[in-house]
């Protein structure tokens, strides 16, 4: 699993990148073998009393925007409510997913939430208490694309990808998601009628209906019925969502918590700047620490040629971001730092807003246990983690046991795993990652197969290969043609001119419907190699099927980097 997800790090011997990764598990059973292990581990030791309480009461202090979410979103479940519960239980074990509010977010996104389910399922044998949590993370920036725009598979789009897209001003795209508007009641219409349009006009229903009418017309009507349901819960986020992030987020809660029944308590970011306070204390207290940590790693990476994903000045800035009134965020630095007689240490953090440019500051004291205390008009709500630290904080603040990671998130940790013996010594969570593509046949996918007469991707890559050496060979034979044409031309000879002329056009038509073809074929790869908005699964598969797809597939692959094959009726559109 670790040299799959980063080929380029596996002749890297620094033992805390190589030792890291040998700790990620590659199957669900490594995954729930040492979940199950190292808690019992954990379960067999004395705890700080003090560290124990900390979690304790910062677990408390979720419960109240926890249910604020759930019942705004209206996902307050019984399943939901037993969750909150064990939450004020001490023992109870937390895994942890996080990502941002994306519009109609991807698979991926959803995928580990099943994961930690399935996890959680398979350990309720052990007696073990656990609740799954995810944070979303509402404080980046509306510029972000995913946040803003959802892919589908569509051949007839011009790059074999159909884009809903939320559209944003120039002037907006530095505001923090959380403080985006809604979209307007036209845009959400449009996003509607895209769907409805990109289902009734696939040539799948208009070549294969002559054949057998009713049989096509059913199977257009089942997509279709899925849609409706889906844009249903759509409806219902739109209206109980007062901004951007909390409509995609009650969406996202609806599917978890509704459709598939899951427990799985949700939690704004912005809403944990109180419960991360000693967090924050001791990443500013012992900036020195974190941002020559930050930098060696970056300079490891660099003098290996491998590009580390993360912005290279990082371990320039502190580890907050400072809130702007005009709903953006500055950057910022840490200046007039002094360490005073009674163990307090005071300092300024400092930056530009991104957005409005205005030069923004705070003064800090900070004692020794972390606790901040804000000397001006600001408070802890007005600060937010960047990228780092928020897995440290996840672990040190409220005890989590496991945190399911996407790649590109798995880089952020990688980048600061060695900062977990000193800020968060008492507690490491095991780190799992669920790659694997999904590999299935849906009605955009099948439509874009036949537009090339194939019926499976497998056989792309010979196409392809294939195109390319008729290009080639009609290019050889060109050439020379070219080249006689050119000595006619010398020559003055007018009729063996005609002749060759003849001839080269009739290669340069042949050769342009190879080509068309090849562009065909690359619009094919696009459609087949996306991965799709969990729309997608919705319409082709409801999304019920789509959770117990995924859910066998993590239970029953050897391997979580596998693709993960799906095999129902979908294929039927083959």
């Amino acid at each position: 699993m670790p040299l799959q997800l980063f080929p380029a790090l596996q002749h890297i011997q620094e033992p805390s990148i190589s030792g890291f990764l040998s700790q990620v598990p590659s199957s669900f059973m490594q995954a729930y073998d040492k979940l199950f292990v190292e808690e019992n581990v954990k379960n067999g030791n004395e705890e700080e009393e003090n560290f124990l309480n900390r979690l304790h009461t910062n677990r408390q202090m979720m419960l109240e925007p926890i249910m604020k979410f759930h019942r705004r979103a209206g996902t307050f479940t019984t399943g939901v409510e037993d969750a909150t519960k064990l939450l004020k239980d001490r023992s109870t074990k937390v895994l942890v997913s996080t990502h941002q509010p994306n519009l109609f977010a991807y698979g991926g996104i959803f995928k580990k939430i099943v994961l930690l389910q399935t996890l959680k399922d398979h350990l309720a044998d052990s007696a073990l208490k656990i609740v799954n949590l995810f944070v979303v993370i509402d404080h980046d920036f509306a510029s972000e694309h995913w946040i803003r725009v959802a892919q589908l598979p569509n051949i007839r789009s011009i790059d074999g990808v159909m884009q809903l897209r939320l559209p944003v001003v120039k002037s907006s795209r530095w505001q923090l998601v959380c403080n985006m508007p809604l979209p307007s009641r036209m845009v959400l219409d449009h996003w509607r009628h895209q769907l409805y349009s990109w289902i009734q006009k696939s040539a799948i229903f208009q070549q294969r209906k002559v054949k057998s009418s009713d049989h096509w017309e059913n199977a257009k009507l089942k997509l279709i019925s899925n849609l409706e349901s889906f844009w249903n819960m759509v409806e219902e986020s739109y209206d109980n969502a007062d901004t951007y992030a909390e409509f995609n987020s009650y969406l996202m809660s609806k599917i978890v918590n509704r459709a598939w029944q899951y427990d799985t308590l949700f939690i704004r970011l912005t809403d944990l700047s109180k419960i991360f306070e000693r967090g924050y204390g001791n990443l500013l207290r012992n900036f020195d620490n974190y941002s020559k940590n930050l930098k060696g790693m970056e300079q490891l990476f660099l003098k290996e040629g491998i590009p580390s994903g993360v912005s290279s000045s990082s371990y320039l800035y502190s580890t907050l971001w400072l809130h702007c009134n005009c709903g953006s965020k500055a950057a910022t630095k840490i200046s007039n730092r002094t360490a005073l007689q009674d163990n307090k240490t005071s300092l300024t953090l400092a930056g530009h807003c991104v957005g409005c440019k205005k030069y923004l500051r705070s003064e800090l004291m900070i004692d020794v246990d972390g606790a901040i205390q804000c000397s001006d008009s600001h408070t802890l709500n007005d600060f937010s983690p960047r990228s780092i630290p928020i897995v440290l904080l996840l672990s040190s603040e409220l005890g989590i046991s496991c945190y399911a990671s996407g790649t590109d998130g798995m880089r952020y940790i990688l980048f600061a795993n060695t900062l977990f013996k000193e800020f968060s010594p008492k507690n490491t969570p095991v780190f799992i990652v669920w790659p694997a593509r999904d590999s299935y046949y849906g009605f955009a996918q099948s439509e874009a197969l036949r537009s090339i007469q194939l019926t499976n991707f497998g056989n792309m890559d010979g196409y392809v290969g294939e195109l390319d050496q008729k290009e080639k060979r009609f290019q050889s034979a060109i050439t020379p043609i070219l080249n006689e044409r050119n000595q006619t031309i010398r020559q003055g000879k007018q009729t063996a001119r005609d002749d060759i002329l003849s001839n080269l056009f009739s290669l340069k038509q042949e050769q342009r419907m190879i080509r068309s073809q090849r562009k065909l074929a690359e619009k094919v790869e696009n459609a087949l190699t996306l991965r799709p908005s969990v729309i997608d699964y919705a319409i082709n598969f409801g999304l019920e099927q789509t959770e117990m797809h995924w859910r066998n597939g993590v239970l029953y692959n050897d391997n979580l980097n596998r693709p993960n094959n799906i095999s129902s009726e979908s294929n039927f559109f083959i």
